[in-house]
């Protein structure tokens, strides 16, 4: 983990436990791991980071909250004996949130991700593969939540407009590289249906679980793909244009999809969490999932 990210994230830490001095707020500290999936060589790598992340919600006034987030995952992993992978992604990202009642409320996003993924060829030196992706989105959101004994209902309709970018090149020794530099813009119109259930397991433990679905409608899409391959010679310089391209993978990808989450988090006392969960994405392009686990502390 580089230094100067260890640093950030410790000052942002640090900033965070001493507002809570200030303003009424929740603060939750977690290390998780998440999966990750890229193609390389008519196969695919695997990767699961392990990292951490940092969530503070500060009550501004009775009806306004601001809520911040940042995490962290890295993972240098063995492919075969000559190749090494190295994945870096961080997030960061801000909320407002407005409570009409005791049952409405508004929220608007920023949110901000990026990965850095090298494959190296040890044996010969070079880089097989260097990808740089980077994606940010703006989300409101209307819903409306009621308890009814011990279960949670939610509904919620919401607006993210995407900008993903994505430059990458492959590099095999001695023949040809290509390089691939990517963008796209989309609009999604969402609704999605949440129900969990709190459950007290003795006098200081407890378990909530629930399950959410959710529709996510494409409604603009500007999309271009550009493709720059370059032969590689010996004693010459490698050149390549800057030419601009536009595409999509997962579900970033220029297509409706539908989702379903499973999640639970287990409340261990005043204070540590254990959480789990788990998506499946449905659409006609693809389908993928995805399992993250954390352990956390909550000031």
């Amino acid at each position: 983990m580089p230094i100067i990210k260890v640093w950030i994230y410790l000052t942002v830490t640090i900033f965070l436990f001493n507002i809570q001095q200030v303003l009424a707020s929740d603060i939750y500290l977690s290390a998780s791991q998440v999966k990750h999936t890229i193609p390389f060589r008519q196969q695919h790598v695997d990767f699961d980071p392990i990292g951490v992340n940092a969530l503070a919600s500060f009550d501004v006034t009775a009806k306004h909250t601001i809520s911040f987030n940042y995490g962290l995952w890295t993972q240098d992993t063995q492919i075969t004996e000559s190749l090494q992978a190295d994945i870096e992604v961080d997030t960061y990202g801000i909320a407002l949130t407005y409570y009409f009642d005791d049952a409405w409320y508004g929220s608007v996003f920023y949110d901000h991700w990026q990965d850095n993924i090298q494959i190296q060829n040890t044996a010969r030196k070079f880089n097989a593969l260097e990808q740089k992706n980077r994606a940010y989105s703006y989300t409101g959101t209307l819903g409306w939540g009621t308890e009814m004994g011990s279960f949670y209902y939610n509904v919620s309709t919401t607006i993210q407009s995407n900008k993903w970018e994505s430059d990458e090149s492959i590099t095999l020794p001695k023949t040809r590289s290509a390089r691939t530099v990517q963008e796209i813009d989309t609009t999604f119109a969402s609704i999605a249906l949440d129900a969990s259930r709190y459950a007290t397991l003795g006098q200081h433990n407890a378990l909530i679980y629930g399950v959410q679905v959710s529709w996510h409608q494409l409604v603009k899409d500007n999309s271009i793909t550009a493709l720059n391959t370059n032969p590689i010679r010996q004693g010459n310089t490698r050149r390549t244009n800057s030419r601009t391209n536009i595409g999509i993978t997962d579900h970033l990808s220029t297509d409706s999809y539908g989702q379903a989450r499973f999640y639970t988090m287990l409340l261990l006392g005043e204070f540590w969490t254990i959480d789990v969960s788990f998506s499946q994405d449905f659409s006609s392009d693809s389908s993928g999932n995805d399992l993250s686990m954390g352990l956390g502390y909550q000031f």
